[in-house]
């Protein structure tokens, strides 16, 4: 900003008394222009146009400053929220895009969707990243599919109890890949934090909410029901 009427010194000094550390708030700005007021020359004092432009700058920082303290204030509020519904998850069975599965001695329900017709291929890998098992499913149509792996390794031997993780590929008739996707289902078993973002825990694999598909509830008997999240993705 041009302060006109005023001395350096006097500047200087008012900038140093408002902050001391180089930077400007609104207060340090009103403080600058009421001090530009006392100190101009009465037989050349800062024309109407000028305190008008000053004073518009000034009504465009505390807007500015206003808009700021309320985005901060409703990021807050959000991240409260996403947090808060997060911890409500825990312990609840879900389902979102990812790889993870565990083997726990019992069938494992492998889910994953085909943008098209083709040959599939499903490869199991251990915490180590370890090929275990391949799996060819054949052709298959497109749409939500999914395979059962028992837990027995390319060798024909059981492998321990732990986290694992999948993939699938696809190819046309003529050989192109197929697009696919991995969905993840398991409980919740809790919430870590990466890089200062919530993730939830699901098989020992962080999984960013905006990754739920939908939330599996169980009313005590056989039969369950889900609530499917709406989409995140644009």
């Amino acid at each position: 900003m041009n302060v006109v009427g005023i001395s350096g010194d006097v500047i200087d000094e008012t900038q140093q008394a408002a902050t001391g550390n180089g930077s400007m708030d609104k207060d340090d700005f009103l403080l600058l222009l009421v001090t530009q007021l006392q100190y101009q020359d009465p037989l050349e004092p800062v024309s109407n146009s000028e305190m008008a432009a000053q004073l518009a700058q000034y009504s465009q920082l505390e807007t500015l400053n206003n808009m700021h303290a309320t985005m901060q204030d409703q990021l807050l509020l959000d991240q409260s929220l996403n947090n808060s519904f997060m911890t409500s998850l825990i312990g609840k069975d879900v389902k979102a895009y990812g790889n993870a599965a565990t083997y726990d001695g019992n069938d494992v329900e492998l889910s994953y969707y085909l943008g098209g017709n083709g040959d599939v291929t499903v490869k199991i890998y251990d915490e180590d990243g370890q090929l275990v098992q391949t799996i060819d499913q054949g052709n298959e149509r497109y749409g939500d599919r999914s395979v059962v792996w028992d837990g027995i390794d390319q060798y024909g031997n059981t492998v321990p109890e732990g986290n694992y993780t999948f993939e699938v590929e696809a190819t046309d008739n003529t050989g192109n890949p197929i697009q696919t996707e991995t969905y993840t289902q398991g409980m919740v078993e809790g919430i870590t934090y990466l890089q200062g973002s919530p993730f939830l825990l699901i098989h020992g694999q962080p999984v960013n909410l905006g990754n739920v598909i939908s939330i599996l509830y169980h009313d005590g008997s056989d039969d369950s029901f889900t609530t499917d999240l709406p989409s995140t993705e644009s």
